[in-house]
């Protein structure tokens, strides 16, 4: 069964990769670097409110859902988006305020923005609700694939784009993956979330605080060095940065396929407290990863000129830096799930302290590397905050709760043991 879950997730999962990789590439093709510079580097500050927007939800909310059948589906789901809304009460009026002040947009384009957050923020959310159910297919559906495939479709309609459009289009493909989602959790799972009353919402606010840092703080992490490019740079070079980020981050996206077919299974072991099976799967999915990724590496430094290259011809200079990043996005396929177990396991604190130890890093040497090499140093940056934040959780899960998920020659007889199972379930 999980080989079949695998197996399917991974093909949307290629979908989602492939629409936004060309999405990326038809921005910067029909609009310039600049252009893709201002839009991503937008979007990253999206991301980052929209992480505030729904305030540590991510992984409780798929333990709750995973634990919980019938009527209580109803009353988590409606607990978490009343959470949202209020929070996005607070949090939209200073998105607008800052996309108008930080970068001069118009007021119409800023209260797009603004609203795609929120829109985007309930998307991310009901993506979730899915993952609970067991179904990770659905959540990259309703996070990924409907909203890039939208775009890409008007996208290639366009000779030229602006960024009011280009916005207008991104909010249309929310709006359409929202309806969608509402419709497969009202129609097919029978999901009717019920709001909860003011007592309830502070309660469930204090049980979600706990995940709220260390959530917002990972997303800080895979966006900083863009935003530091976009605050410290040209936004031509953040176009540039995008480009190699988006193509680098190929090598690892299997592993957020992982990650979303295994979080309810690691969710229920360690309600029944078998951690030993825990560090098997993990172990084995770290091995798997790396004979994955380092064919996937190899490709991309043998062919890295090509694929930068369908940007334009001046971004195949960027290919040096780029290896560097995909080198870095290398060990994070193979080690990334770390802190993942630690937040399912309950110890979302432990990965805030990785978190706070690596934006200490960034902080501290992102902005100079930056402010001096541009590209280079947002790379640099980029690739050294990724090693740094896994080191440190992989040191943290083995310390704290005796897991580790590092390979080993079990890992592989592990993988054989298992492959019958694999072939029954085809």
């Amino acid at each position: 069964m999980l080989a079949k879950k695998v197996i399917s997730t991974f093909i949307i999962k290629v979908s989602a990769s492939v629409c936004s990789y060309l999405v990326s590439i038809l921005l910067v093709r029909q609009g310039g670097a600049e252009l893709a510079g201002e839009f991503f580097s937008w979007l990253a500050y999206l991301l980052l409110a929209s992480s505030v927007i729904r305030f540590g939800l991510d992984h409780k909310i798929v333990k709750e859902i995973t634990q919980s059948t019938g009527n209580e589906l109803d009353i988590v789901l409606g607990k978490a988006l009343s959470l949202c809304f209020f929070s996005g009460i607070i949090t939209l009026p200073i998105i607008y305020i800052l996309a108008i002040y930080l970068q001069n947009t118009s007021h119409f384009v800023a209260a797009i923005i603004a609203f795609s957050c929120f829109i985007f923020s309930i998307v991310y959310l009901l993506g979730n609700v899915f993952q609970g159910l067991n179904r990770a297919d659905l959540t990259i559906l309703s996070q990924e694939v409907f909203i890039w495939l939208a775009l890409f479709i008007f996208l290639i309609t366009f000779d030229s784009i602006n960024i009011f459009q280009a916005w207008s289009l991104y909010l249309l493909g929310l709006l359409i993956s929202l309806c969608i989602s509402c419709s497969i959790l009202i129609f097919k799972y029978h999901i009717k979330p019920k709001l909860g009353n003011c007592n309830e919402l502070k309660s469930y606010a204090k049980e979600t605080l706990p995940y709220f840092s260390a959530i917002v703080g990972h997303v800080a992490l895979q966006w900083c060095p863009l935003i530091f490019l976009s605050l410290l740079s040209h936004p031509e070079n953040a176009g540039y940065f995008v480009a190699i980020q988006r193509t680098s981050m190929l090598i690892a996206f299997l592993l957020g396929v992982f990650n979303l077919v295994t979080n309810p299974i690691y969710a229920n072991y360690f309600v029944k407290n078998n951690l030993n099976d825990v560090g098997k799967l993990a172990r084995a999915i770290s091995l798997v990863m790396f004979f994955v990724s380092l064919p996937l590496l190899f490709i991309l430094i043998l062919f890295g000129d090509g694929l930068i290259g369908l940007y334009g011809e001046e971004f195949k200079v960027l290919k040096d830096i780029f290896i560097v990043m995909a080198i870095a996005q290398l060990f994070n396929a193979v080690t990334g799930s770390a802190g993942y177990i630690l937040t399912m396991g309950g110890q979302a604190k432990l990965v805030e302290k990785s978190i706070v130890i690596t934006l200490f890093f960034m902080f501290f040497v992102g902005p100079v590397l930056t402010l001096y090499y541009d590209v280079w140093g947002a790379g640099i940056t980029s690739a050294l905050s990724v090693i740094i934040f896994n080191s440190v959780n992989i040191y943290l899960l083995y310390k704290y709760m005796s897991i580790n998920i590092i390979p080993n020659k079990n890992s592989f007889l592990y993988l054989l043991s298992i492959i019958p199972s694999i072939r029954n379930n085809r």
